[in-house]
């Protein structure tokens, strides 16, 4: 709707005013504009027309008649004094212009309402608020005098609007069957006397727009419609909605009493059916009822309306409908919930674009979310293990209590055990086997949730093998990374250095029998292989540290047998030199016991051979110097090595493929120098 159209009359300028010269106009037209003030200040302070009995907007008129023509002449012979004289004019007119425009609104606002005209009073009352913030150099008396008359014509209109929206529309949420209640048109006033024509639904829409109120009654009506009827049907879409609807209004109803008129759908799908059915019924309403006939006139207004039904109803939908729809997985998002998406967003269609809803995008979050929420519960559930601590241990592979044979039939069935042979398993599964050792009961525990976990990515056809799959590789990085150091104590080394290898054994062919059931994508790159050197180096860290002290701690109990010449020099004493060796020997016995009770056979006879190769390197060096050819002391010195070929004894036991080679022999790379320098003495003590 247009404004109201107000009168613009204005004179030719007048033959006696178009006879003067430029300079006599100008002054003329400063008399004319002082007089009108005069008049307008008059009407607009006592209320009434100037004293010719005219209104001094057609006097303002006039006026402009006048100011065009000097402003011609003026411009055909200008000066600088002529300038100003006109510029002035000029502003002073329009201030007169917005003050007489604004008195006429105000005074005509009265005879507006009586003929129900709100719409062109509405329109009246905000021009005139226009015109009189402009005409600031006006009086202060004549421009506060305006402002109360504007106060009164607005709070006129204002009443007027409200009371005919208040009868247009009608909202009950209180009684049993709630009811909004529209009437197209209000044909009389607040006293009963008819109007000329009826107000309708698009003029009280403009007077509230006018007035600032559509807002405010447009969250009133779209809360009403939210709370009464869209959200209890997304409770209960069984129940019905009725509209009525006749030539002077239409009614939208539900009862809410009527809660098992019909059986509730069993499939999601056809709950979201009925539930859209329902909606939009109500859209519809709102479209062609309460909107009816001035939806485009007012698209802004219908829009509000439509995106405040949907942000009360959002978050219902999203955490009761939507957890319903989202499918296991973010590939199978369009697949499995678009349809039903699709009949939400068709209903709110007659008011709302599907983008404007974000539907899709909220399913997509909610998966993700959901998927985030269940790694994090996995992943605290390894920082609460890792975090446990204590030293509790486990014995695994070979003849312990835990058989870990990765290549074990998939029904579960333990692996045959190789009995002495250190080796769970059947022939096939050689390759696969582990050690027996201790690892700690927190990497015996990630490794079992790490398979349970995979387990459950075959139970719905693979949907989930991603989330899993992610989240054990999760749950092993983070293991790694939370690794306390394992200190100085040779247990907790080996338990540390085993829980690493134990890992890596595990990570090395952990869900191949599960990738058949996988998605062909993930099937394609999903292995945990690249993380294997991270714990093979986790397992170096821990355990080169301890053998490094050893040595050393090794090396400084031997005292003199690791400096040149030391057997043939005065300083030599057999007595000391005997008592080195005992106690290097006795530093390698105690990390032998250690190694014994927790690295597997081949590991602990790798470590100690290490620490034994240490005390036969610097004795077969000290042997090496002893020219014992005639000497007498070859058989004393043979003897002194013999608290190290009791290691042999304490370290080794034959090989059963060829019992002429010992584990110590075959790992420590002094020791058969060693027993070439005894024999070497040995031969030399028999000849003398």
């Amino acid at each position: 709707m247009n404004r109201r159209q107000r009168r613009q009359r204005r004179s030719g300028g007048g033959a006696d005013f178009l006879e003067l010269d430029v300079d006599a106009q100008l002054e003329r037209l400063e008399a004319q504009v002082a007089a009108v003030r005069a008049a307008t200040y008059e009407a607009i302070l006592g209320g009434a027309v100037d004293s010719a009995g005219g209104d001094p907007l057609d006097a303002v008129a006039t006026l402009n008649g006048h100011y065009e023509v000097c402003s011609e002449q003026v411009g055909a012979q200008p000066t600088d004094e002529r300038i100003k004289q006109l510029d002035g004019v000029g502003a002073a007119l329009q201030t007169l212009v917005r003050l007489a425009k604004a008195h006429a609104n105000v005074r005509d606002v009265d005879e507006q309402l009586e003929h129900g005209d709100v719409a062109a009073a509405a329109s009246a009352v905000a021009e005139a608020g226009t015109m009189l913030a402009e005409a600031g150099s006006a009086s202060a008396r004549v421009l506060g005098a305006l402002h109360t008359q504007l106060v009164r014509a607005r709070a006129a209109v204002r009443a007027e609007a409200e009371r005919m929206a208040d009868a247009m529309l009608r909202i009950d949420c209180a009684s049993a069957v709630r009811a909004v209640e529209v009437v197209f048109s209000v044909g009389a006033g607040f006293d009963g006397a008819p109007f000329d024509s009826a107000a309708t639904l698009s003029d009280m829409f403009f007077a509230l727009r006018e007035l600032g109120l559509a807002r405010a009654r447009a969250d009133a009506l779209a809360d009403a419609l939210a709370q009464g009827w869209l959200l209890p049907l997304l409770h209960q879409p069984h129940v019905r909605v009725h509209v009525a609807r006749s030539a002077l209004g239409a009614t939208l109803s539900i009862d809410t009493l009527a809660r098992a008129d019909a059986r509730r759908p069993e499939l999601v799908s056809e709950e979201i059916e009925q539930l859209a059915t329902r909606w939009r019924v109500v859209l519809e309403f709102v479209r062609d009822a309460v909107f009816a006939d001035c939806a485009d006139d007012h698209a802004d207004v219908v829009d509000h309306v439509a995106r405040r039904m949907w942000a009360r109803v959002r978050p219902a939908v999203h955490a009761e409908l939507l957890p319903r729809l989202v499918p296991a997985e973010l590939d199978a998002l369009d697949a499995a919930c678009v349809a039903p998406l699709h009949v939400i967003e068709d209903a709110w269609a007659l008011l709302l674009p599907p983008e404007a809803l974000g539907l899709r995008a909220a399913a997509r979050a909610l998966l993700q979310t959901f998927v985030a929420s269940r790694r994090r519960d996995l992943l605290a559930a390894v920082a609460a293990v890792v975090a446990a601590g204590g030293s509790n241990t486990a014995e695994v592979g070979g003849h312990g209590p835990v058989i870990d044979v990765l290549a074990a039939a998939g029904d579960g069935k333990k692996g045959k055990q190789a009995h002495g042979k250190g080796k769970a398993g059947s022939a096939t599964d050689d390759a696969l086997h582990f050690l027996r050792c201790a690892v700690s009961e927190q990497a015996q525990t990630l490794v079992d949730s790490a398979r349970q976990t995979l387990s459950l990515s075959s139970g719905d056809g693979g949907r989930t093998a991603a989330l899993y799959f992610h989240a054990v590789r999760d749950a092993f990085a983070l293991y790694a990374c939370s690794m306390a150091a394992a200190g100085t104590e040779a247990r907790r080394v080996f338990v540390a250095f085993n829980d690493c290898m134990y890992f890596a054994h595990h990570l090395s062919a952990l869900g191949l029998r599960l990738r058949d059931k996988w998605p062909p994508a993930l099937r394609a790159s999903a292995t945990f292989v690249d993380l294997l050197a991270l714990f093979r180096a986790r397992a170096r860290e821990a355990l080169t540290p301890l053998l490094a002290r050893t040595r050393d701690n090794v090396v400084r109990e031997l005292g003199g047998w690791t400096r040149a010449r030391w057997l043939c020099s005065d300083e030599f004493v057999a007595d000391e030199a005997e008592a080195r060796l005992v106690a290097a020997c006795a530093l390698v016995g105690v990390l032998a016991h250690d190694a014994d009770a927790c690295l597997p056979a081949a590991t602990a006879a790798r470590v100690l051979a290490l620490m034994a190769d240490v005390v036969a390197k610097y004795v077969a060096d000290r042997l090496a110097e002893a020219d014992a050819t005639g000497d007498a002391r070859a058989r004393a010195l043979v003897r002194l090595a013999a608290p190290v070929l009791a290691l042999e004894d304490r370290l080794a036991t034959p090989d059963s493929k060829s019992r002429r080679r010992t584990p110590i022999a075959k790992y420590a790379r002094e020791w058969d120098r060693l027993q070439t320098q005894i024999r070497r003495l040995s031969a030399a003590g028999e000849n003398l």
